[in-house]
């Protein structure tokens, strides 16, 4: 439909790619049609440098530009400042690893859940994840492991902020490692490899 409006009105068309997409798209005819798409765009916004390169081995002749994602660096060092929510003063009473994210397959929260309850033997832990989505299911997990009463999901927290930045770890999916703007100090874990969560590595990353 974008490119029909774009032909009519004699527009060109930018388009915004913040995944890999051959992480996500693997039948043939399917990458064909992205391939042909992204050839007829004026220019593709990727997110991070390894989005560009799986956007150009989808597609080798689509024009790419890389333009991270923004984040306003005061804004979030002042919203940090604010006091914790009622409900952490249980979950702040060990240390804390905390995800922040939709709750949602693609995030792969189950994996998570699965990681802590391994952990948790060794170093008695909670596991906070906050974000909307499908809890009932994660905590059924929690409980099913043994650790239910170690996981806490919040739900959606406007102003997660102060969270990340009293949590003594922050766990995050490769795919969202190239997304978040890590800058409170905290001390958390990056997994190497192709997703691009390794160009954070200038952040004071332990």
């Amino acid at each position: 439909a974008t490119d029909v409006v774009a032909r009519a009105l004699r527009k060109p068309v930018v388009g915004w790619v913040h995944a890999q997409l051959d992480h996500f798209v693997r039948e043939p005819r399917a990458l064909a049609a992205l391939d042909q798409r992204y050839v007829r765009m004026a220019e593709v916004v990727c997110c991070s440098e390894p989005t560009a390169a799986a956007l150009a081995r989808v597609s080798p002749r689509a024009r790419a530009t890389v333009i991270p994602n923004a984040l306003d660096l005061e804004r979030v060092r002042a919203a940090a400042q604010a006091p914790l929510p009622s409900w952490a003063a249980a979950a702040w009473r060990r240390p804390v690893v905390l995800a922040v994210g939709r709750i949602a397959p693609e995030k792969d929260h189950a994996t998570l859940v699965r990681a802590h309850a391994l952990a948790y033997r060794r170093a008695p832990h909670h596991l906070v994840i906050v974000g909307g989505g499908d809890r009932a299911a994660l905590m059924q997990l929690a409980h099913t492991l043994g650790v239910g009463d170690s996981v806490f999901l919040p739900g959606y927290e406007v102003n997660p902020f102060p969270l990340i930045a009293r949590a003594r770890m922050l766990a995050l999916s490769p795919r969202l490692m190239r997304e978040q703007g890590v800058t409170n100090g905290f001390r958390h874990v990056i997994n190497t490899g192709p997703d691009g969560h390794q160009e954070v590595l200038h952040l004071n990353v332990y």
